[in-house]
């Protein structure tokens, strides 16, 4: 027993105390992104994906930059008005809030970098995209358009 409790006090808490993980630590899986509309592609990008609660907490958190074609797929466990802010993020970027069926429902274009304001889907989302701001005008993407993970 005093095993057990040792093994839980010396696994658990150093990360709980830290408050952050080491980036090394996080693995983001890769999915081609690709809006369209009725038939036609407007856009495509390769996004990584943040679907646990560590990768999602850190996103592109701490990074320069990110290429034109590629974002970060937030994924949820379910569908709920989400909120997401610019703590620690340093690109400007566009969110692209998409619900469980995988259409857009809202885009917050410009978020400015490490501002902590709430930056709200307005409507249920299980899905968020970020993507380089203003990427989302320039490329035509608006809310309505659906979307295909591959």
């Amino acid at each position: 027993m005093r095993f057990i409790v040792l093994f839980l006090i010396f696994s658990f808490i150093p990360p709980v105390l830290a408050g952050t993980f080491d980036r090394k630590e996080l693995v983001y899986q890769k999915v081609t992104i690709t809006f369209y509309n009725d038939k036609t592609d407007v856009a495509s990008f390769e996004a990584e994906i943040a679907n646990t609660v560590a990768l999602r907490e850190t996103g592109l958190m701490n990074r320069e930059k990110l290429d034109k074609d590629k974002g970060m797929l937030f994924v949820f466990p379910d569908s709920e008005v989400r909120f997401f802010w610019m703590k620690n993020t340093a690109i400007p970027l566009d969110i692209i809030y998409i619900n469980a069926k995988k259409k857009v429902v809202h885009i917050v274009k410009e978020a400015r970098p490490y501002d902590l304001t709430l930056l709200s889907s307005r409507l249920p989302a299980k899905y968020a995209l970020e993507i380089n701001g203003g990427l989302s005008d320039r490329l035509g993407l608006e809310a309505g358009q659906k979307i295909r993970i591959e």
